[in-house]
């Protein structure tokens, strides 16, 4: 999606962040790991509780991957890893929905800076990383943890980096459908418009959490209920000519990584705690 890029400071992130700070002393936490042979249902267990991202790790205790919503939405009907519950149902050992396997740019060890922490976010775009000594797992840091950094005004304005013209869906999108744009696309939540004005957004935790309630998790490729009736309603939003620090303060009292960006309630663009930290 194309940006506006607009900038009237010099504020950086690699100024921000204290140059002391190992990646170990910015991971808030909680974590949560699951052996690589524990079942579905377990992962979908943890993901009620908030777990939007598990550590998986062997029967020695070694990192195998991270498994996040999507991987579960994916398995419950919205892509490709369906298959598998089609043949094993709940339990299937999660190895098998792993699409975030051990290698390095997944992993971040114990002892390396924040700084360094920050540039590996800024090179391999993931959401999440292990921090491991070795195959050995010790937290998890998310592009979240990195905002703590930003605590005064930027002088930068939302619109310069938030994402315009995004992609939404409408309040009577098929749940089955929101489930495929999620784990086919680049999409990790789905502002919901009315008319152009931002109604809900829509996330794998809220289809998940719908898809448990109705208890019958087979049903997801087909199912025609509209989104109006799972999505979260209680939207926060920012406005496009916000400092960054807005947004920011925002995300950290609300614990999310995603806003809307709006002007009289109607949807401008999207902000996200990645657009901000390698946008600064």
């Amino acid at each position: 999606m194309p940006r506006l890029f607009y900038r009237n400071s010099r504020t950086s992130m690699k100024d921000l962040i204290n140059a002391h700070h190992t990646v170990t002393d910015i991971a808030e936490g909680p974590f949560y790991t699951l052996r690589d042979n524990d079942t579905a249902e377990s992962a979908l267990k943890l993901g009620l509780k908030g777990a939007s991202s598990i550590l998986i790790r062997n029967k020695h205790g070694n990192f195998q991957g991270i498994l996040t919503n999507r991987d579960m939405l994916d398995f419950l009907g919205g892509g490709e890893k369906h298959r598998f519950m089609l043949s094993k149902g709940l339990k299937t050992p999660v190895r098998k929905l792993l699409t975030r396997h051990a290698k390095r740019e997944w992993r971040i060890h114990k002892d390396e800076t924040a700084l360094s922490a920050f540039i590996a976010f800024r090179r391999f775009g993931k959401e999440s990383h292990a921090i491991t000594d070795g195959d050995r797992i010790y937290g998890l840091v998310t592009e979240r943890d990195f905002l703590k950094y930003i605590n005064r005004p930027t002088g930068i304005k939302v619109e310069g980096l938030m994402a315009v013209r995004p992609f939404s869906v409408s309040e009577d999108t098929p749940l089955s459908e929101a489930a495929r744009i999620i784990c086919r696309g680049a999409f990790r939540k789905l502002p919901v418009t009315k008319k152009g004005i931002v109604t809900g957004i829509l996330t794998p935790y809220d289809m998940i959490s719908y898809a448990l309630r109705k208890k019958n998790l087979k049903a997801l490729p087909r199912d025609s209920t509209p989104i109006s009736r799972v999505m979260n309603k209680w939207v926060s939003t920012v406005k496009q000519h916000s400092d960054v620090f807005e947004a920011v303060r925002i995300m950290r009292n609300k614990n999310i990584g995603f806003l809307p960006v709006t002007y009289d309630g109607e949807l401008q663009g999207i902000i996200t705690a990645r657009d901000i930290i390698t946008g600064l």
